[in-house]
């Protein structure tokens, strides 16, 4: 039995120079927390993922569209 799965998305906003390209999520983040840019949240959003678009959601993130498929029982 797969869980029932959300989709949550963060939007992280930076102010950085632009001769100072920030080249991943990664590298926006630590240049906010210790360095030489400006990040912060500003929004996220939670949505339902129907059971039927689950596997195109994890296509979507470069998973092979199993991630749920070893949860048993016991981990729900």
């Amino acid at each position: 039995m797969t869980p029932d799965i959300s989709k949550t998305t963060f939007t992280f906003t930076v102010l950085h120079r632009s001769d100072a390209p920030l080249h991943n999520i990664q590298h926006a983040l630590a240049e906010s927390y210790d360095g030489d840019a400006c990040g912060f949240e500003t929004g996220s959003e939670t949505t339902a993922v129907p059971p039927e678009r689950v596997v195109a959601e994890l296509l979507a993130l470069g998973n092979d569209g199993r991630f749920f498929d070893d949860f048993d029982e016991e981990e729900l």
